[in-house]
């Protein structure tokens, strides 16, 4: 499986440096947007571990290259009864299939990080683990709608592809389909919405 999440990445990077020259070609289309960014998406949890809905909040700052790259860091926390799951990761996001007017643009994210799961003490569970460590590598597709006459950005982030090493029902979902520590992840806790800004 490690082999199979190695290939994965590797087909991404083939992707990205394919796509390369019709990068040029969208920037030409309209203004650079170079520069530092932040931003804040939010989402719900949907653990079966915890039979409970939780709240998602993932903050992230970057540097936009070009109107098409972008690269940066996250730290995404998610909370649901008894689990508290974070996670910081680098990722790289491409630009691509601009419509309406350029407004609105699809995108896939690179992500690559490291995640650690705490469960407390719970009374069905009658007792508290200690950390779990997992590593994340995977793409997280979406949609983004640039706000006329502003610097921000809305954007929606659905889908996960890619590998996840960890062993527990974190990723024991019925929307959920895996393949050893390679999965595509289509839970609620992987619907993301929230804004950017370029500054």
């Amino acid at each position: 499986m490690k082999r199979i999440s190695i290939f994965s990445v590797i087909i991404g990077f083939l992707f990205c440096w394919l796509a390369a020259p019709n990068v040029l070609a969208y920037d030409n289309m309209v203004s650079p947007e170079r520069g530092m960014t932040a931003g804040i998406s939010l989402g719900l949890s949907d653990s079966d571990h915890s039979h409970s809905v939780g709240i998602i909040v993932r903050p992230n700052i970057g540097y936009r290259f070009s109107r098409t790259w972008e690269t940066g860091a996250f730290f995404r926390y998610e909370e649901c009864r008894g689990l508290d799951v974070y996670n910081l990761s680098l990722y790289g996001e491409y630009d691509f299939f601009p419509f309406r007017n350029d407004n609105f643009s699809l995108f896939v994210d690179l992500q690559a990080g490291l995640g650690w799961i705490q469960l407390d003490y719970d009374a069905e569970m009658g007792a508290k683990e200690p950390n779990t460590t997992f590593v994340e590598i995977g793409f997280v597709p979406g949609v983004k709608y640039h706000i006329p006459g502003t610097k921000a950005n809305i954007r929606l982030r659905y889908l996960f592809v890619g590998f996840n090493n960890y062993k527990g029902g974190y990723n024991n979902h019925r929307a959920c389909i895996d393949n050893g520590d390679f999965l595509l992840d289509a839970s609620l806790r992987r619907l993301e919405i929230g804004v950017s800004v370029n500054f």
